[in-house]
């Protein structure tokens, strides 16, 4: 009421002085004064500029991205601030960042660098040591199973190295030791059950441990303390009954130690509980419980627990519920009960003895219609709120549920069209908000809000007819949301519905296909200014943006034509205008241009190097050496020192593959065992070196063997085994 006297009164004020232009001057400037003095109070709101400050942005000093106060032109795009040299003195991409041309926000989020990720659509299957080699992204650890197989293999989820499914298929049952050996993978613990059974005789499982389900077949009845001591297995604990017979007199499963049935095992004579449940022994009866001298088994039907216990109300006096239920010795009245001294007893409401839910007040005393304030008086129980409607009329004219408050139905019969405010003036009910569309010219409520139950869904638009291209004359920043301060200039251009076609959201205005756009002509707007301009990292051209940006929705998907371009690449991949050689890539000075290995101009990924270039046999160290690329891991076998004596043998000697480390033929380089060159240097059970060399004991056969082959046993000294390369 008061904003709508407000206006009211401006309005008068302004018909009065309106026929006198110098007096009107006099009053006018003073109102300048206060409305500018309202603006100048109002907060920025930061979505308005199209860019909304979320995460670690909204942490930001302004200073840090609008570089001496310039707004115009701050880049919106991550790779516009995260670029190595920018102004704004963001993070830009680490040197041994995995090599991509995505943008940031495909795998980082606004709130922190880490964590981010990384999306793997695209990654050729069999290809995940490319990236996971231990430096430009985790690789196998010291510990890993070994194996030649790729990471995807088991591996399945991109999102976390665990839950690995290791493919189990083609291990021989009864040989889980071979790897379940407590080095290359979790072996028996020392209070494992004794057994000399292969693991998956009771582990069923090989995904988990848990579950091994012990076959109790064969274990004579009454035997089971032998293992279930407390050492071997779980034994009987301390608070068990006590009791010498064996655990399966009433344990009558293998699985579980719940579910004993102790009083279907032993039989207990009806009305001598207490033999056992005296509270010693077993739980006995509780300070709180109920006097009696009657047996357990007279209320407590139920051997497994003591809830449900079925008190015989049978033969209590109707009325003396109070007897028992007085807070002592059974549940009484509640603090917040209603007063009942003048009223008849407990079960005249409360109807059934398993229960207080459900008592039925008003079914159990006569409420006479119109009389709800007798009770609800806001002392005896609740009453009318200081905010309810003004009414004289009795509760129930409106509540029609005597279960809740909630669900009035205030009747709008006869309610005159037009006199909405009369109760919804803010105080009496909810009125019109402080930002609500000014209306004093405009119909009442129910011009726009058509139904009684919500405020919700007022039409606006189609209750109250809108000339096209008058839209301004209430989103112009003060009735209703204007044009932000970042809109593009559109005082030469049409009205707002020209873009904006819908009236229930700004969301999805058709720019480009509002207003024709000559090709050729996108820096007319894109130049920074007035919307996103060329970053400063983009690659040198005067060419018109259309040229490559092909969609008026997003930068995304430019397609750079290479035609033409035969040489050169550097010119552009140098890091600034475009993508460069990164810090770890293969040193090529004295190579050819960057399309001599990387044949495709949509992805650096799939460079074939070894067949683009001629690479010196038993050179390849030069390349392989843990620092440009992949060297010897840690556990690779010892073939300088224990197999070759100190000579020297390049990795192609074995390694047959340029494009898969795992394609490899063993080369012994005619080495016969002993000396530095003993065979169990690498094929002693124990070692943990990467290949799938069979591993054993020097006993596995005969005692005092020294080595497998000068021992005469495994070729090619001995007569055993396959004949391998180079002896």
């Amino acid at each position: 009421m008061n904003s709508k006297n407000k206006m009211s009164g401006i309005i008068h004020l302004f018909q009065i002085l309106s026929s006198s232009r110098w007096i009107g001057m006099v009053f006018l400037l003073p109102l300048l004064a206060v409305v500018h003095s309202a603006w100048a109070q109002a907060p920025f709101d930061h979505v308005k500029t199209g860019f909304n400050l979320t995460g670690a942005h909204a942490l930001a000093k302004c200073g840090t991205c609008h570089i001496q106060n310039v707004f115009k032109g701050t880049p919106r795009d991550c790779a516009g601030c995260h670029i190595s040299g920018n102004r704004m003195g963001a993070m830009a991409k680490s040197s041994i960042h995995i090599p991509t041309d995505a943008p940031c926000g495909n795998c980082h989020f606004d709130t922190a660098w880490t964590p981010a990720t990384f999306k793997h659509m695209g990654v050729v299957p069999g290809t995940c040591s490319t990236c996971h080699n231990g430096k430009q992204a985790i690789g196998k650890t010291i510990g890993h199973v070994a194996t030649a197989d790729s990471c995807d293999r088991c591996h399945k989820s991109n999102t976390t190295w665990l839950g690995a499914g290791y493919d189990h298929t083609s291990v021989v049952p009864g040989t889980c030791l071979t790897c379940h050996n407590g080095t290359k993978a979790t072996g028996k613990p020392v209070l494992h059950v004794s057994t000399a059974d292969s693991c998956d005789a009771c582990h069923k499982n090989t995904t988990s441990w848990a579950g091994a389900a012990f076959t109790h077949a064969g274990v004579t009845p009454g035997t089971c303390a032998t293992c279930h001591n407390g050492t071997r297995a779980k034994g009987k604990t301390i608070n068990h009954v006590p009791t010498t017979s064996a655990c399966d007199s009433c344990h009558r499963t293998t699985t579980s130690f719940l579910g004993a049935m102790l009083h279907t095992s032993v039989v207990v004579a009806t009305g001598s509980c207490v033999t056992c449940h005296n509270g010693t022994m077993a739980t006995g009866v509780p300070a709180l419980h109920v006097s009696t001298t009657a047996a357990c088994d007279t209320c407590h039907k139920g051997n497994t627990t003591w809830a449900g216990a079925i008190f015989n109300h049978t033969g209590v006096t109707t009325g003396t519920c109070a007897t028992c239920h007085n807070g002592t010795r059974a549940k009484g009245k509640t603090s917040t009960h209603l007063p009942t001294t003048t009223w008849p007893a407990c079960d005249t409401c409360h109807k059934t003895t398993t229960s207080f839910l459900g008592a039925k007040l008003h079914t159990s005393v006569v409420v006479a219609a119109g009389s709800c304030a007798t009770c609800h008086n806001g002392t005896t129980a609740t009453g009318k709120s200081v905010a309810h409607t003004s009414t004289t009329a009795s509760c129930d004219s409106c509540h029609k549920s005597n279960t809740t408050w909630a669900g009035a139905t205030f009747n709008h019969t006869g309610v005159a069209a037009g006199t909405c405010a009369t109760c919804h003036n803010g105080t009496k009910a909810i009125g019109k908000t402080s930002n609500h569309v000014p209306t004093t010219s405009w119909p009442a409520c129910d011009s726009c809000h058509k139904t009684t139950t919500s405020f919700v869904g007022a039409k606006v638009h189609t209750s109250v007819t809108v000339a096209t291209g008058s839209c301004a004359t209430c989103h112009n920043g003060t009735m209703a949301t204007g044009k932000s301060s970042t809109h593009l200039p559109t005082a030469s251009w049409p009205a707002c519905d020209t873009c904006h076609k819908s009236t229930t959201s700004f969301v999805g205005a058709r720019l480009h296909t509002s207003v024709v756009i000559a090709p050729g002509t996108c820096s007319t707007c894109h130049n920074g200014a007035l919307a996103t301009g060329k970053p400063v990292g983009h690659n040198v051209t005067t060419a018109s943006c259309d040229v490559c940006h092909k969609n008026n929705t997003t930068w995304a998907g430019a397609n750079v034509s290479h035609t033409g371009i035969i040489s050169g690449c550097e010119n552009c991949h140098n890091g600034t205008t475009a993508l460069g050689k990164s810090s770890n890539h293969v040193p090529t000075t004295s190579w050819p241009g960057c399309n001599t290995c990387h044949k495709s101009t949509m992805s650096f990924v799939g460079t074939m190097l070894h067949s683009s270039v001629v690479v010196t046999t038993g050179s390849c160290a030069t390349c392989h050496n843990g620092t440009i690329r992949t060297g010897k891991p840690t556990n690779h076998i010892p073939y300088n020192t224990q197999l070759l004596n100190g000579s020297v043998m390049a990795c192609d000697a074995c390694h047959l593959s340029t494009a898969n480390w795992a394609s490899q033929k063993m080369n012994h380089s005619n080495s016969l065992g002993n000396g530095s060159g003993w065979c169990i240097g690498c094929h002693l059970s124990g070692t943990s070196f990467l290949g799938n060399m069979s591993r054993k004991s020097l006993s596995h056969d005969k005692s005092g063997k020294t080595d497998c082959s000068v021992s005469g046993c495994h070729r090619p000294l001995g007569s055993q085994g396959s004949t391998y390369s180079s002896w």
